[in-house]
């Protein structure tokens, strides 16, 4: 099973572990977040606003884990982000700053839970690593041309989401500084 979850997780998939029979049913709904810093292979975990600073060459993914009484219909993990944005050094030693943060989204992971009863799951974000964030390709007045610019400090602002099979919707937020 662990080979399974490490070979999808590395394939850039959403995960998710929904449990009909893992115990008792939870009596209160929780969303809470899991960080894995693959990179260290250390997991987090993070209440509901929590704010996390995170190493920018590590390597990440993040869990939305949900208790949910109601019953799970649908999870999802999305984000936004202003980021300052970087070229990499060019063969003269060379960088430059975007003059204004940029704005970037996390492409939102969803995963439906086909039938009802349900109580305990996960879904997990696409790894990720900060500097490689791609903020697009630029040119500014004193380069010679555009160029792809990478993040280099910032801040991600994670966002979950229970939708439950009473339509009851639920959200959980996490912000990733750098």
């Amino acid at each position: 099973m662990r080979n399974l979850i490490l070979l999808i997780t590395l394939s850039g998939c959403v995960l998710l572990e929904a449990c009909n029979s893992c115990g008792p049913a939870p009596t209160t709904p929780s969303l809470a977040w899991g960080v894995l810093d693959k990179s260290t292979n250390t997991t987090t975990q993070h209440a509901d606003g929590d704010t996390v600073a995170i190493a920018p060459n590590d390597q990440y993914i993040v869990t939305l884990q949900v208790q949910e009484p109601e019953g799970i219909k649908e999870m999802d993990v999305s984000g936004t982000g202003t980021l300052t944005c970087s070229t990499p050094k060019d063969s003269n030693g060379t960088v430059f700053t975007s003059p204004d943060p940029f704005g970037v989204t996390i492409p939102t992971q969803t995963t439906n839970i086909p039938n009802p009863g349900s109580t305990s799951g996960f879904v997990m974000s696409q790894p990720f690593n900060f500097f490689q964030v791609d903020c697009g390709k630029h040119q500014y007045a004193n380069m010679p041309q555009a160029e792809e610019f990478f993040s280099t400090s910032g801040t991600l602002k994670i966002q979950g989401t229970d939708i439950t099979y009473k339509g009851t919707k639920r959200t959980a937020t996490l912000t990733m500084t750098f």
